[in-house]
């Protein structure tokens, strides 16, 4: 029994799809003798087999989303990126962390936040030591108050990535971004003063 459940445990919507199924047949089929779950009425058997065929539906989304770009970077918090130092020098931030699992390169990148308007900067990714669970970089940044970000990127931030380093290097102009998509998973940041 324990071989069968473990997976449900794991996976919420495969577990909903599971629940959503089981109460759609109790509906159709009355209930369940052996354990001595009968429902004589109609309306209560169509009422249980509607709820379950919410619940499949609502899982069957939940899965869709998992297997498309719609849903989070993956396993963003299984990488465990967090920076663990800074240090500034004139224009330029050095920045070095720590990993738990080592994520794919292109999926990592250095996000930077100007508190005062609230445009976002895409910075490159930190390079990962070989040998060791750690990463550094080195980030050129703006004046005054700023966030800096370590960033798991899903497909549609590789995307808008791909196309804000194209137009920074075509116009020699990077432009902050008001808003980012919801596939931009925030693994760790730290705030700086640049004068």
């Amino acid at each position: 029994m324990e071989k069968i459940l473990a997976p449900l445990f794991k996976n919420t919507p495969l577990a909903l799809g599971v629940i959503g199924l089981v109460l759609i047949v109790i509906g159709a089929a009355g209930g369940i003798e052996k354990l001595s779950l009968v429902i004589d009425n109609p309306a209560w058997r169509t009422v249980i087999a509607g709820m379950g065929t919410v619940v499949a539906s609502f899982a069957a989304l939940l899965m869709w989303r998992e297997s498309s770009g719609e849903a989070r970077a993956p396993k963003a918090r299984e990488y465990g990126l967090k920076i663990t130092a800074t240090k500034m020098s004139g224009t330029q931030v050095n920045l070095e962390g720590s990993y738990r699992r080592k994520p794919p390169e292109d999926m990592v990148l250095i996000v930077e936040r100007n508190n005062k308007t609230g445009d976002h900067y895409l910075q490159h990714a930190p390079n990962f030591d070989p040998k060791l669970p750690r990463w550094y970089g080195q980030y050129g940044i703006g004046s005054g108050e700023r966030t800096l970000t370590i960033a798991v990127m899903g497909k549609s931030a590789k995307s808008l990535k791909t196309y804000y380093d194209i137009v920074g290097t075509r116009t020699k102009q990077y432009q902050g971004i008001k808003e980012l998509p919801p596939d931009l998973v925030y693994c760790d940041s730290v705030d700086v003063r640049r004068e």
